[in-house]
C-alpha cells in the first residue's frame, strides 16, 4: 500500500458517534397542606413521582359529599430543572371546582390547565387552592427548585443549507423574557432564515443584554449530494432493524425493531453539519463553525425535546461503505438499533475538501 493510498484508506475509516440519553427515573414527595374544615369536608392528600424525562407531581383531591370522585394535579417540566424553567400545571377536577395557582414568585393564575415560566434560579413554593361555590376545599403546596445555568450568555447556532442559512438562539441563558434579534453581515433579519452566497459572512444574535456573533465562510465550489445515496442508507438501517440484527454477535439473531421514519427537522440538522464539516475543515460532533453540539443543532432545526444521537462518517465514497463502517462499530451500531423512532440523513460531497465525502445520521425520539 502506497503512502497516498494508505492515507486515503485511513480517511475513509474516520467515523464518530455521539449519543444523548434521557433522564433516569427519580421519586420525590409533594408537601400538601390541608385547610381547616368541618368533618363533612374532605382532607387533601397526595404524592409526587418523576417520569422518564419529565418531572411530574400528582395531587389527589377528594370531592365533597355532593360531588363524589377524586381528581389529580400534575406539574410537568424538564427534569434537569434549569432556569428558565417552563412548567405545565394541570388539574383534572370535577365540574364546579375552581383552581387558583400561586407560583411562589409573585405571579398567579387560575384555571384547570396553566403554564408558567420560572425565569430565575431559586427555591419556590407553588400553592394550589381548590374551591367550590366560593368555599375553599383544600390546598396543595409543591416545593420547586430551579437550578442555575451560570452567567447569562447568548447562544447562536448556524445551520447551513444549500444556499441558505438558518439562525437560532438555542444555547442562550437569559434569566428573563426576551425576543432574539438576528442579523447577517450587519443587516437585521426579519426571519431566522436567509439566502446565502459564497464568501465570508458574519451572523449575530442579540438576546436581552447579551450578544454573540459567528464568522464563517461558504466555499464557491458547488456542494454535491445524492438523494439516492441517502435513501440507500435509510433502507440499510431499516433492514438491520426489521431483520433483528444483533450488534454484539454480528448476526441476525436479535430482537426485531420497527423501522425508522425520516424526519424533515432531523434532515435539516444532518445537512447543516454535513455542510459545516468540509466548510470549516473539521470532523467532530462539536462544530468548529459555531461550537454547537448535536443536541443543539437538532433543537435549532425545530425538532422537539427528545432523546437524540448522531453518527458521522467521512471519506467513504458509497452508502454501502459508510454503512459497513457504522455497522461494524459497536457504538454506531447501537445508535442505528437504538430506542429511536425517526432519523435524519445527509450526504455531502465537496471536491477539494480534506475528506471529500461526508455522511451524517441523526436520530430522535420525542419525549412525551
Amino acid at each position: 500500500m502506497t503512502p497516498n493510498s494508505r492515507a486515503h484508506h485511513l480517511r475513509r475509516r474516520h467515523i464518530t458517534q455521539e449519543r444523548r440519553q434521557g433522564d433516569l427515573h427519580r421519586v420525590e414527595r409533594m408537601r400538601l397542606t390541608p385547610v381547616r374544615r368541618s368533618s363533612a369536608r374532605p382532607a387533601l392528600t397526595g404524592a409526587a413521582q418523576v417520569l422518564l424525562g419529565l418531572w411530574a407531581a400528582t395531587c389527589l383531591l377528594t370531592a365533597p359529599a355532593q360531588a363524589q370522585g377524586q381528581w389529580g394535579v400534575t406539574a410537568n417540566a424538564d427534569s434537569q430543572r434549569l432556569a428558565p424553567l417552563d412548567i405545565e400545571f394541570r388539574a383534572n377536577v370535577g365540574t364546579g371546582i375552581s383552581v387558583v395557582w400561586d407560583f411562589g414568585d409573585g405571579h398567579t393564575a387560575s384555571g384547570a390547565a396553566v403554564q408558567h415560566t420560572y425565569y430565575r434560579p431559586g427555591h419556590y413554593l407553588a400553592t394550589m387552592s381548590f374551591s367550590q361555590n366560593g368555599r375553599l376545599l383544600g390546598q396543595g403546596q409543591l416545593p420547586i427548585a430551579v437550578r442555575s445555568q451560570g452567567a447569562e450568555r447568548a447562544g447562536l447556532v448556524v445551520l447551513l443549507g444549500r444556499g441558505t442559512v438558518t439562525l437560532s438562539d438555542v444555547g442562550s441563558v437569559i434569566y428573563g423574557p426576551y425576543q432574539p434579534r438576528y442579523s447577517l453581515d450587519g443587516q437585521p433579519l426579519g426571519t431566522t432564515t436567509a439566502a446565502l452566497r459564497a464568501g465570508t459572512h458574519t451572523a449575530a444574535v442579540q438576546t436581552g443584554n447579551q450578544s454573540r456573533s459567528v464568522r464563517f465562510s461558504v466555499p464557491s465550489t458547488p456542494l454535491m449530494g445524492s438523494a439516492a445515496a441517502e435513501q440507500q442508507v435509510l433502507d440499510a438501517v431499516n433492514r438491520l432493524r426489521t431483520a433483528g440484527y444483533n450488534c454484539a454477535t454480528g448476526r441476525f439473531d436479535g430482537r426485531r425493531l420497527a423501522p425508522l421514519r425520516r424526519n424533515a427537522a432531523l434532515d435539516r440538522a444532518a445537512l447543516a453539519h454535513a455542510i459545516a464539516m468540509p466548510t470549516a475543515n473539521f470532523m467532530d460532533h462539536v462544530s468548529q463553525l459555531d461550537g454547537s453540539t448535536p443536541a443543539q443543532r437538532i433543537a435549532a432545526a425545530g425538532y422537539p425535546r427528545a432523546n437524540t444521537a448522531e453518527n458521522l462518517a467521512a471519506g467513504q465514497t458509497s452508502a454501502a461503505e459508510a454503512m459497513e463502517g457504522w455497522r461494524t462499530s459497536p457504538g454506531h451500531c447501537a445508535s442505528m438499533l437504538g430506542d429511536f423512532s425517526e432519523i435524519g440523513l445527509s450526504y455531502v460531497q465537496l471536491p477539494g475538501s480534506d475528506l471529500g465525502h461526508y455522511w451524517v445520521q441523526t436520530f430522535g425520539k420525542p419525549v412525551p
